[in-house]
């Protein structure tokens, strides 16, 4: 399959209108439908210089849209695939899905003292076509389009709490990508890390 990768200056823009208008850079990714547990999907590219791209979503917290809990029970993996394909486009086999980290945190959608589980996913093998989403519907909706970011300008944009995520991935395939790339994509995640 061939992906598209844009310019790196074209994306830088991209990246920075849609943080001016509010949205974060997120990794396609989302809760269960019985709000149990949560998968984030890192799926990625590496190009012929052994540089790294992922695909990316731009998510609304804005748009405020209810999640209404269906107490439908979805595996991790099951839960990775949906939501891949909901807000990408691209499909994948579960078998597909490496299993990179996962965290306990406290259910913010339950709101009942529970522990919620986020599942780090990194996918290499995919298909299909990125959704075209923007200007698409009237209907508000949590994502707009996806598109592929480079790794090291993504360790300096992604959404916070999407660097853990990242953290695991770029660790993953240190083997497979530029020397300098992993160094600079650790040292940018550290940065922003230890700014808090």
């Amino acid at each position: 399959m061939v992906m598209d990768f844009w310019e790196y200056q074209k994306i830088k823009l991209l990246i920075r209108s849609f943080k001016s208008r509010g949205f974060q850079i997120r990794f396609p990714g989302g809760t269960s439908l019985d709000g149990k547990i949560n998968s984030v999907v890192l799926a990625t590219r590496i190009n012929s210089h052994n540089k790294i791209f992922f695909i990316v979503v731009p998510y609304d917290p804005a748009s405020k849209l209810v999640n209404k809990i269906l107490n439908k029970k979805e595996n991790e993996k099951s839960l990775a695939l949906r939501k891949l394909r909901e807000e990408t486009g691209m499909i994948a086999s579960s078998d597909d899905l490496k299993l990179i980290g996962k965290i306990e945190i406290p259910n913010n959608l339950l709101k009942d003292g529970s522990m919620h589980t986020k599942y780090f996913f990194l996918l290499e093998k995919f298909e299909g076509k990125l959704i075209e989403l923007e200007n698409s519907s009237m209907l508000r909706r949590e994502t707009s389009t996806p598109f592929f970011v480079p790794g090291v300008l993504l360790s300096q944009t992604i959404f916070n709490r999407h660097l853990l995520p990242l953290r695991y991935a770029i660790n993953y395939v240190k083997h497979r990508i530029d020397e300098k790339e992993f160094n600079t994509i650790i040292r940018e995640i550290d940065k922003r890390t230890t700014k808090k």
